[in-house]
């Protein structure tokens, strides 16, 4: 019976540890993706400070169809950017993860269940209080790990999804940059034709 009794406590006890461990590696892989969404903030600020938006409009529609297509794409880019940013402050969010007890705790439990078989004037006091202690100990551990694993659960399925928006978002990222190369390499051949005016000198005047 004890060995049995230890075997379940060893299992309640390395669950709850693993959950939170589980929760540090899903806490510590949240840089990348966050530094990469950052990235892609910064990107989109680029893109809308430095779209020629004159130019386009006194261009010709193949431009104007290069630049409509430049901003589907980059409301693509900003939707998904949007939905990994709103899971990834999920997983951020206040969750509440179950611990045991302080030794605190335990030794005021304890002297309660003393004082309790003592007013009952119950045999064997030594026994059943250690036998309580134990039972509530395995409970604890049982029932903050099976907390715990919902929990972590949750904020992976979350992290998991958030990566897979920011994969999306780089895709329509590079697509989205094709078009914005376009339009500034317009911007720059309306300027240089702009520029190229011929100057008469004095000579070829007369």
């Amino acid at each position: 019976m004890n060995e049995s009794f230890e075997l379940i406590k060893k299992i309640a006890e390395d669950r709850y540890y693993k959950e939170h461990e589980r929760n540090e590696r899903i806490s510590n892989s949240l840089s990348i993706p966050i530094g990469i969404a950052t990235a892609l903030v910064g990107i989109i600020g680029f893109y809308v400070s430095n779209i020629p938006l004159k130019m386009i409009l006194e261009s010709t529609h193949v431009v104007k169809i290069v630049f409509g297509l430049f901003v589907v794409l980059l409301l693509f880019l900003c939707f998904f950017l949007a939905r990994s940013i709103f899971l990834l402050s999920n997983v951020f969010e206040k969750t509440e993860y179950v611990f045991i007890p302080s030794p605190e705790e335990w030794e005021d439990y304890k002297q309660k269940l003393w004082k309790y078989y003592e007013k009952t004037k119950e045999p064997d006091i030594d026994q059943k209080v250690k036998a309580n202690l134990q039972k509530a100990l395995v409970d604890t551990y049982s029932e903050a790990a099976e907390r715990n694993i919902r929990l972590n659960t949750l904020k992976r399925f979350r992290l998991t999804l958030a990566k897979k928006f920011i994969v999306v978002s780089l895709v329509f990222f590079a697509i989205s940059a094709l078009p914005f190369i376009g339009l500034k390499y317009f911007e720059k051949s309306q300027s240089d034709s702009v520029q190229k005016v011929k100057i008469v000198g004095p000579e070829e005047a007369k």
